[in-house]
């Protein structure tokens, strides 16, 4: 495959770790600026999340029956539009509405990039290893959205990186324009995609995904609030943050040299063990140092597991229900990425934020054991 075709993949999925972490990122600043509690910050991210796990239920679908292209475009150009409204917010209905442009734009951008990537990288012939390095961009993107807001936390700056956010995402509009994207000769059929609701491999790998992407979001939305808990500065919390974005970038692109899809599901249920006795020890532990060790090692244990999975489910369908597949994938897990971080945000308004770590530590036990449900399949 062209290097077009690839740039655009990888730019999708950079655009949607920007889109993910952009909340996280910038909540502290927001939050400030519009007088909002944890409850109100959960919320923003439930309105986020809810409107992605909605809407992947119409461009999964749309991307295998229309092509990638249109999605693209449209995904790049509403995710920048909702970077510069979520720093321009006023209220609490106009960061909400801003959540829900970002989960517009953020859903096409990852929906388009997740169904490309096994087809344009590693010749198509390992999914897993090929969600992996695409899904490291994501990894990149969350932390440049992370270093950039920690850079201008003083003050209004915030709003200034929000723009230029939004201007890189921009970027990426013409390349998605001009590639030459791959064609799937699927002669889609709405029953069939239907169908796939009832498919075992698709609902094990989304409910693995569920608790995944739970935990992930868990932590990065709340380690900024996690840090500050333990004597961090906000600045200080926001480059805690960067540094699990970038500990999750550096594992998914070794698991894209290591993973394969015979050692997959084994080797996510062995990182999801070790991420429950990590976060384990983040509920106890008092230390700042030790907190900030425990938080790189979820990073590179958390990172590769949710696109070995989506490897995993791809290499065992036809290409042509891509998108299809994914949508279903997609959404079962959003309500992951929606309930864990919310269930955080509750319990923390009562009690110290370490308590809270006990649901997704839940979660993380319940990753090991469908994964390797999802190997026997």
């Amino acid at each position: 495959m062209g290097l077009m075709i690839q740039l655009v993949a990888v730019m999708c999925m950079f655009q949607f770790g920007v889109v993910i972490s952009s909340i996280g990122a910038l909540k502290l600043s927001v939050a400030r600026e519009l007088n909002l509690d944890n409850s109100q910050v959960a919320g923003m991210i439930s309105a986020l999340m809810l409107t992605s796990a909605a809407v992947v239920l119409l461009v999964g679908p749309l991307v295998d029956a229309f092509g990638h292209r249109p999605l693209a475009v449209v995904g790049l150009l509403t995710g920048s539009a909702g970077l510069s409204f979520l720093v321009l917010a006023r209220n609490y209905a106009s960061a909400i509405l801003a959540c829900v442009i970002l989960g517009i734009g953020g859903i096409c951008a990852c929906t388009v990039s997740s169904t490309l990537l096994p087809l344009v990288l590693f010749g198509g012939k390992n999914a897993p290893a090929a969600s992996n390095l695409g899904n490291a961009f994501f990894g990149l993107g969350a932390f440049f959205t992370a270093f950039i807001v920690g850079l201008a936390q003083k003050g209004k700056h915030y709003r200034k990186a929000g723009y230029f956010l939004s201007f890189i995402v921009l970027l990426a509009v013409v390349p998605a324009m001009v590639a030459d994207y791959p064609s799937i000769q699927s002669g889609f059929d709405f029953h069939r995609a239907i169908s796939l609701l009832g498919n075992p491999i698709v609902i094990v790998a989304a409910l693995a995904f569920f608790m995944n992407t739970g935990v992930e979001n868990t932590m990065g939305n709340w380690i900024t609030s996690y840090g500050t808990a333990l004597g961090y500065s906000a600045r200080a919390a926001n480059m805690l943050l960067s540094a699990f974005w970038v500990s999750t970038l550096v594992a998914r692109l070794a698991a894209a040299s290591l993973v394969t899809v015979q050692t997959g599901a084994v080797a996510s249920a062995i990182m999801a063990i070790v991420v429950l006795a990590a976060l384990w020890r983040m509920s106890v532990t008092a230390s700042k140092a030790a907190a900030a060790v425990l938080v790189l090692l979820v990073g590179l244990m958390i990172g590769p597991i949710t696109p070995t999975v989506t490897g995993l489910m791809f290499s065992k369908l036809d290409p042509g229900l891509f998108g299809s597949a994914f949508a279903v994938f997609f959404a079962v897990g959003l309500v992951g990425a929606t309930s864990v971080p919310a269930s955080v945000g509750v319990i923390s308004r009562r009690r110290p934020i370490q308590r809270a770590l006990a649901v997704p530590m839940a979660a993380a036990l319940l990753i090991a054991l469908f994964t390797l449900l999802l190997n026997m399949l």
